[in-house]
């Protein structure tokens, strides 16, 4: 079969079958859209890191930008040493890589952060509410001591 059949068929295969074309098929097109399949069905995570290593920058380059899909410590460590490659395409994808994961990081922090900050105001304006009640209720009594002391003057 040629490598342009191979293709083909890619998206039809299951992940095990996308990790053994990553690392052992003939053709670097073929190897890099295995890598961002994996990617995209965040599938195969040991398989990209062993890929990290092949000697095509093509698919050295893809498995960078797969490896975004895996917020995992081994993946920035990966991801520090492909920082390092050769190869300036390979560099580049993976300070893309980087930064994507640290916007989801960054992300899920600010989701949370949001969250409390949100719970924040609501308990600041429930307080808010309770301390014009408790306001009013001191100028009334204020006003009611006034009216006493007038009465008796």
């Amino acid at each position: 079969m040629t490598a342009p059949q191979r293709l083909k068929e890619l998206r039809s295969l299951a992940p095990s079958q996308l990790c053994e074309a990553l690392l052992n098929d003939g053709s670097d097109v073929v190897r890099h859209e295995a890598a961002f399949l994996l990617g995209e069905q965040k599938s195969g995570l040991h398989n990209l890191i062993e890929a990290a290593g092949d000697r095509s920058i093509l698919v050295r380059h893809e498995v960078a930008l797969a490896l975004a899909n895996f917020p995992a410590s081994e993946v920035l460590n990966q991801l520090l040493l492909m920082h390092e490659d050769a190869a300036k395409e390979v560099r580049s994808s993976a300070d893309y890589a980087i930064q994507q994961l640290m916007l989801q990081s960054t992300g899920q922090k600010l989701e949370a952060l949001t969250a409390d900050r949100d719970n924040c105001l609501h308990s600041l304006r429930r307080m808010g509410l309770e301390l014009r009640e408790h306001k009013r209720a001191l100028i009334e009594s204020r006003k009611r001591k006034s009216k006493r002391k007038r009465r008796i003057l």
